[in-house]
């Protein structure tokens, strides 16, 4: 990548066969979903996204993408370091944020994409400088806005951070929304509001997602039998593994293996 400016894409993915392996690379990206809807996979957590959400990963994070049925439009930037702003360098505290803009935010966070869409006609003396102008400002709109907010989840993320934590590392074993309420000393429905607030996803979607993703891995790094899988995954029912498998990733367990041994 040109050190020098921002790289801008964006594209509309028409029932795009969903993104199967994690990837990474030296650069930061901003994910920005103009319309439809996708799962985020960034590290060990999933958010979904969905019209205005944004996602911002830092370098060498590893992350993918599924798309869901129907179109999704998005818009991503890539820079490297060198064009964050010594200001805003300070507020990347995580590796990662997912953030849900307010209505004000995301009618100039809009305008300052649609001139990173004119530049790209023009591509004269004065692009680059355009460029780095409106990614700087797009990145002090995403960290103020995020800044502000944490102020109000601070107490209530943690803990939604150590379910996510719990869930990777107990995925394997029957777990009830009743059960992981418990180790928050929140009541389950509660629970259920305040994660879905955080990751924008219901909690027995995210785990079937987590137990899917790890049946991924070991789909492409065991000779286990599907059926095996299926049971060390968490799912009780083998046939119903393959049609969640297939719902979300648009192929079958066994082919999935196959295109792996290709």
């Amino acid at each position: 990548m040109d050190k020098r400016i921002p790289l801008y894409e964006r594209i509309l993915f028409e029932n795009r066969p969903s993104m199967s392996n994690y990837h990474y690379h030296d650069w930061f990206e901003i994910y920005y979903v103009i319309s439809g809807k996708c799962h985020y996979y960034v590290e060990d957590a999933i958010y979904t996204l969905k019209e205005n959400d944004i996602m911002f990963v830092s370098s060498c994070v590893p992350h993918k993408t599924i798309y869901q049925a129907g179109n999704t439009e998005r818009v991503l930037l890539s820079f490297p370091k060198e064009r964050i702003p010594a200001s805003v360098l300070p507020a990347i505290k995580k590796k990662s944020l997912y953030y849900t803009p307010t209505l004000e935010e995301q009618q100039r966070l809009k305008k300052l994409f649609s001139l990173f869409e004119a530049e790209k006609c023009k591509k004269d003396l004065f692009t680059n400088e355009l460029y780095n102008g409106y990614l700087t400002e797009i990145l002090a709109v995403i960290f103020r806005g995020a800044q502000e907010n944490e102020t109000v989840q601070s107490p209530l993320r943690p803990i939604i951070e150590k379910v996510i934590t719990y869930l990777n590392e107990n995925y394997a074993q029957q777990i009830t929304l009743s059960q992981v309420a418990e180790l928050t000393s929140f009541t389950p429905s509660y629970f259920s509001v305040l994660f879905k607030q955080v990751t924008g996803i219901g909690f027995k979607e995210y785990l079937i997602l987590i137990r899917l993703t790890n049946a991924q891995r070991m789909l492409k790094k065991t000779n286990k039998t599907i059926s095996e899988i299926a049971y060390a995954c968490g799912f009780n029912d083998s046939n119903y593994f393959s049609s969640q498998f297939a719902k979300y990733f648009e192929i079958s367990p066994l082919q999935f293996r196959k295109q792996q041994h290709k």
